[in-house]
């Protein structure tokens, strides 16, 4: 196991958070991670030792995609035919589905006059950093989503998009949620409200429809893009998501007190 690799993904990580919100602090990142902060503080500090098992919790509480396992524990890991070229791709692939920056970039790209614009004025627009709007590009450029304007600075959406073949990693899809969930708290604290919308309902509901509640989410967004979706010069990029789970549970596992 490559215990440097995995010290820098949690300082990475942890940085990463620090800069959503400077109030997260070290206390709460151990408890996210599942370890005692004394036990994190040790471990960065190259004093603490981890399990395989241990180290594999953490690797999976941290989300890490394909590559970033391979480059913890080896390629002892994966099959001995897996090229490092395939754990990039998965690697690009799990993080496009992880980071809604990416899907944001195609949406962006699709608007009249955008493609003339190059990385640093894309940054300002989605208001995101320099440096992860041209990490993100040449994601979505590997993957075939987007390709640059020739003799120019800017880029465009692909004619046709790529797909890939391979599943989803659940991890790479929790991990979006969760992003997302922090841009929706981002949204409500600091846009006007005419610039937003926040609503919920809570209700009586029979676990056994869920099913088809969710049949007629899906049916209800497909209905919203096909009625509002325009590439206008005037169009912004907005992000819809919804949520549904219980509040109550008829099972005491998992309750707290």
């Amino acid at each position: 196991m490559n215990l440097e690799r995995l010290q820098r993904l949690l300082r990475e990580r942890f940085e990463e958070s620090r800069s959503r919100n400077p109030n997260y602090r070290l206390r709460a990142f151990a408890r996210d991670v599942g370890l005692s902060p004394g036990a994190l503080s040790e471990l960065l500090s190259g004093k603490r030792r981890l399990t395989a098992k241990r180290a594999l919790n953490v690797v999976d509480s941290l989300k890490c995609d394909p590559q970033e396992r391979a480059e913890i524990f080896g390629a002892s890991e994966f099959a001995s035919e897996t090229p490092m070229s395939f754990l990039r791709l998965q690697a690009d692939v799990f993080s496009m589905v992880a980071d809604s920056l990416h899907f944001a970039l195609i949406s962006l790209l699709r608007i009249e006059g955008i493609e003339r614009l190059d990385a640093g004025e894309l940054a300002r627009r989605m208001r995101r950093s320099r440096k992860d709007v041209e990490i993100a590009l040449e994601r979505l450029v590997h993957l075939g989503f987007v390709t640059p304007v020739p003799d120019g600075q800017g880029y465009r959406c692909a004619e046709e998009h790529a797909r890939t073949s391979d599943g989803v990693p659940s991890a790479a899809i929790r991990r979006a949620h969760a992003e997302g969930l922090e841009r929706a708290r981002e949204a409500l604290l600091g846009l006007p409200v005419e610039s937003r919308d926040f609503s919920s309902v809570t209700l009586p509901c029979a676990p056994a429809r869920l099913a088809e509640i969710r049949e007629r989410i899906r049916a209800f967004q497909d209905s919203l893009i096909r009625e509002f979706e325009t590439t206008a010069s005037t169009a912004e990029v907005f992000r819809l998501q919804m949520q549904m789970f219980p509040l109550s549970h008829s099972s005491t596992e998992g309750a707290t007190t």
